[in-house]
């Protein structure tokens, strides 16, 4: 095993309480993966928030650089701040995140769980929020920034405590999972136990606000340690930075050292654990291994197409007015009113015009931004492109989305078995030993909205029919087609089927009532004798014939009403 946390603390006496105080340096180190895609997960979320992050006074030099002219002086900083009054941010990035969500999230995830962790459907986190809900901000989060971490805890429970079920039942006192994005795991570590690499330390930064001695809520950061002490055992060490209050007492600094507030060693059912359960969630799958956001490219284009717009607009202010030019007016004219009603003395040879912007540049810089639209769509913002009045074959649609489709089968699919590998921790914390399939999460992965057409459905009830398909793989096609809800199963349909028409046929008392009134009994001995004597008879009786024909017609016409 590698040096664990607490090899690293050390002890200080507080001369004002005459107690000790462990303390730990370094605990805020930031992971060397972690500084190469911090700044890009920045970027990105301030991108898809919108306009008014990306003009932000503390990132906007960032997304919108200053010019030559744009100087630290009054003048320059004037000049500045009407360029970036002047630029607008064409969120395509936002409205493209907005896109991918829905088209996940189009079928509600199948869930399969044991009777006893039914709870998680509507209680999964500690905050109460649903599986349903956890699943779409894993799936927010991984289009974003393409990393995100899935923690599984249970609620602290004193040793010492005898805590009877209906006690734990009250106090809800369940396992429990926690989302953290990217920019809370700043540190990790794995490390070969028993020929496996496992996760053997990860470093959490948690920020909360939290009211000390005032109604005003002041910031309070936590640093959660997840790791495998120096026997293999699963520990939590929580650490907090020393805070000093300001003079004033209204405020606090951080000071330079970081506070060891407690050291706890989770069990599981009653055994110390051999695993941290934390999984990294990447769209590639559950692993440490780190690679850029899925819209990191269209976030770029999108910074530079925001760029151009300030140059746009600020050449169409200041080319698009025309300006009025004299010559020849008399020197004692101060100003001039120009207007129909006003009339302008001119001396000989004197000109009045206007002047007005020609030229190609205005329009090269519509074309980029044009050029960059187009780009956007191509890279992910599919539903920006305009394609009015153009024609697009089955196979070439396909193809177009493709690269998209995929993306999203793949974050799919790795929420599904991170999901999956949660579940697992939480049915062992409740004691359970779920068999293979007990648990599954399906996340939809059908993107394309469209329901079955009434020619396909006939054709799938013939293939029925005619014994060429079962009725399973008849109701998958249906739910494919979205005519059944996908959650129903083909027994569930039979019962819904029998008891639409249950009551429907006629009972023998109403068929006897039914026959008497219509007197088809005597209908019917007639027709047999009528049918004997046409056995004997070379020349049948045709007026019988007919009329008993007819008879036997109308009753036919009134039991089918």
């Amino acid at each position: 095993m590698n040096m664990s946390i607490l090899d690293l603390v050390k002890a200080q006496i507080d001369k004002e309480n005459e107690t000790e105080i462990l303390y730990i340096d370094g605990i805020d180190y930031l992971h060397p993966e972690y500084k190469r895609y911090y700044d890009r997960w920045q970027k990105i979320r301030d991108v898809i928030e919108g306009q008014e992050a990306v003009k932000d006074t503390s990132v906007r030099e960032r997304y919108l650089p200053r010019l030559s002219g744009h100087t630290q002086t009054l003048e320059g900083q004037q000049s500045y701040e009407a360029f970036v009054g002047y630029a607008e941010l064409y969120n395509a990035t936002g409205r493209t995140v907005d896109a991918y969500r829905g088209l996940l999230n189009r079928k509600l995830p199948s869930v399969t769980v044991p009777d006893a962790l039914d709870y998680v459907l509507d209680d999964f986190t500690i905050k109460g929020e649903s599986i349903y809900t956890f699943i779409e901000q894993l799936e927010v989060e991984l289009i974003t920034t393409n990393r995100v971490g899935i923690f599984v805890d249970y609620p602290y429970v004193d040793p010492d405590s005898k805590l009877s079920k209906a006690d734990m039942a009250r106090m809800n006192m369940n396992p429990y999972a926690t989302m953290y994005p990217a920019e809370s795991i700043i540190n990790w570590e794995e490390t070969r136990i028993n020929n496996k690499i496992v996760t053997s330390l990860v470093v959490l930064k948690e920020v909360d606000y939290v009211r000390l001695t005032s109604m005003m809520p002041m910031e309070q950061i936590t640093y959660r340690v997840l790791e495998l002490d120096e026997n293999g055992f699963y520990r939590q060490v929580i650490i907090h930075p020393e805070y000093l209050n300001t003079p004033s007492g209204n405020s606090r600094v951080q000071g330079s050292r970081y506070i060891v507030k407690g050291t706890v060693y989770p069990k599981q059912n009653g055994q110390y654990m051999r695993y941290i359960p934390f999984f990294p969630v990447t769209a590639q799958g559950v692993t440490w291994n780190m690679s850029k956001s899925v819209i990191e490219d269209l976030v770029n284009v999108n910074i530079a197409h925001y760029r151009d717009t300030a140059f746009h607009q600020k050449a169409i202010a200041w080319t698009a007015s025309p300006t009025a030019v004299f010559s020849g007016l008399p020197d004692d004219v101060p100003s001039v009113s120009i207007g129909s009603e006003d009339a302008i003395l001119i001396a000989i040879g004197g000109t009045a015009k206007y002047l007005e912007y020609e030229g190609k540049g205005l329009e090269d810089i519509a074309n980029a931004l044009h050029s960059k639209e187009n780009q956007m769509a191509i890279l992910g913002a599919k539903i920006l492109a305009n394609t009015a009045g153009k024609a697009e074959s089955g196979e070439a649609a396909l193809i177009h989305r493709a690269g998209e489709q995929g993306i999203l089968a793949d974050i799919a699919t790795t929420v599904g078995v991170a999901m999956e590998k949660a579940l697992g921790i939480i049915a062992a914390w409740k004691g359970l030993k779920p068999v293979k399939g007990e648990i599954k999460i399906e996340i939809n992965k059908d993107f394309n909205p469209g329901v079955m057409d009434a020619n396909t459905i006939l054709a799938l009830g013939k293939e029925l029919d005619e014994g060429r398909i079962s009725y399973e793989s008849y109701m998958y096609a249906l739910q494919r087609g979205e005519i059944l809800p996908p959650e129903r199963t083909p027994d569930e349909e039979k019962r819904l089927i029998s008891e639409r028409f249950k009551g429907t046929a006629i009972s023998k008392e109403t068929l006897v009532k039914y026959l008497d009134k219509k007197d088809i009994n005597s209908i019917l001995g007639r027709d047999d004798a009528v049918m004997d004597k046409k056995h004997k008879s070379t020349e049948p009786n045709m007026d019988t014939s007919n009329d008993d024909s007819a008879d036997s017609d109308d009753a036919e016409e009134d039991m089918e009403e």
